[in-house]
């Protein structure tokens, strides 16, 4: 579905790179602090409790249970997979679930794929994110204005943003214009080899 919808997209001669701020590009690679045990047992302890787990899994109350003993020996496992740039294949596995969205119900288009992936993914997820999202905020690499995916903002505060900008230009006699565009099954167009391809072009500490 995604390749179809992606084969009928316009071509363009601009790269995804001319539209990336070079100004923005850290000096300094990323580095990834070492994963603690008690870092990984709080992890599991914020699971809720009817979190759905998928293949390669355990229940999260039994996962939960038993955090104390497991948080070691997932905390050496995940260490281990960043330094060696190797993650597991299993917790790659996911299943799939058809939720139906809208229209009609016999038609593929309108239902929306959620991925159920084992519960030890998720833990790694959040503990790869953390740091991540801690680097990218400290060196100022995301839009300002980007209010989607990041802590303490939301719908509320892009609204009041568009709101003012429009008092703003009505007190000053001038005119507003808004574009908005829904992308239809925007995820499933990404071009991944892009992604990959900037992702490589980081400097991280078992790539020099």
């Amino acid at each position: 579905m995604g390749n179809n919808l992606a084969s009928r997209l316009p071509s363009t001669q601009h790269s995804y790179v001319d539209f990336l701020a070079k100004s923005k590009s850290p000096q300094s690679s990323f580095y990834f602090r070492p994963v603690t045990a008690s870092e990984v047992e709080t992890e599991i302890l914020s699971i809720p409790n009817k979190k759905a787990c998928g293949l390669y899994s355990c229940s999260t109350l039994l996962l939960k249970y038993v955090s104390d003993t497991v948080s070691l020996p997932l905390a050496t496992l995940l260490n281990a997979s960043v330094s060696q740039g190797v993650y597991p294949a299993k917790l790659k596995l996911s299943k799939i679930v058809p939720v139906f969205k809208s229209g009609d119900e016999h038609d593929a288009n309108n239902y929306r794929p959620i991925s159920l992936l084992s519960n030890f993914n998720r833990i790694f997820d959040k503990l790869m994110y953390s740091k991540m999202i801690s680097f990218i905020e400290e060196k100022g690499l995301l839009y300002q204005a980007q209010y989607g995916f990041r802590k303490a903002h939301s719908t509320q505060p892009a609204i009041f943003d568009i709101i003012n900008t429009i008092q703003t230009n009505m007190d000053k006699r001038l005119f507003s214009c808004g574009i908005f565009i829904d992308l239809k099954k925007a995820f499933d167009t990404v071009n991944h080899a892009n992604i990959i391809k900037q992702i490589r072009t980081l400097r991280f500490p078992w790539n020099n």
